[in-house]
C-alpha cells in the first residue's frame, strides 16, 4: 500500500469582529496521503457542492504543529490544547482557522510514517508525477 486517508471533523472557528470566537462549525474532511508525493498531506474539505475544496499540506509542518507553532505563510499549525490543534489556512485574499483533534491527526501522520519514514522522503518521490503537478497534467509527450 502506497496511500492512506482517514476522515475527520474539522471545526470551522468564526470569529466576531472583536475576535471572540462565536462557534465552530464542523466540516467533514479527508486527510489522504501518497508516498510518490512523500512531503505532503492533501486535506480535502466536504463543503457540499460538486467541486471539493483541497490544500495541500507540508507533512512535517502539520507534524509539529501537534506540540508547537509551525509553519510560515499560508498554512500554519499549533497546539490549542491536549485535545485540539489549530490549522490556519490563507491565500491572498481570505483566511481561516479550523480545530482539529489532536490524537486523529496524529494517528493519521503515524500511519503516513509508516509509509514514509521521515528522513526517507527523497527516495519516494516521483519525479513524473511531480512534473506533471507542475506543468498542469496532461501535457504533450
Amino acid at each position: 500500500m502506497t496511500t492512506t486517508s482517514t476522515v475527520i471533523v474539522l471545526h470551522l472557528i468564526v470569529f466576531m469582529g472583536d475576535e471572540s470566537v462565536v462557534d465552530a462549525l464542523p466540516v467533514e474532511t479527508t486527510l489522504s496521503y501518497d508516498a510518490g508525493d512523500p512531503w505532503a498531506v492533501l486535506i480535502t474539505f466536504d463543503v457540499g457542492e460538486d467541486k471539493a475544496v483541497k490544500w495541500r499540506l507540508d507533512r512535517g509542518v502539520l507534524a509539529a504543529g501537534l506540540n508547537a507553532e509551525s509553519g510560515e505563510g499560508d498554512v500554519r499549525v499549533w497546539a490549542a490544547s491536549e485535545q485540539d490543534i489549530v490549522i490556519r489556512l490563507s491565500n491572498a485574499d481570505h483566511a481561516c482557522m479550523f480545530r482539529a483533534p489532536a490524537d486523529e491527526v496524529g494517528a493519521f501522520l503515524d500511519s503516513t510514517y509508516r509509509l514514509v519514514p521521515d528522513g526517507a522522503e527523497p527516495g519516494y518521490l516521483n519525479i513524473d508525477t511531480e512534473l506533471d503537478d507542475l506543468l498542469g497534467g496532461d501535457q504533450p509527450s
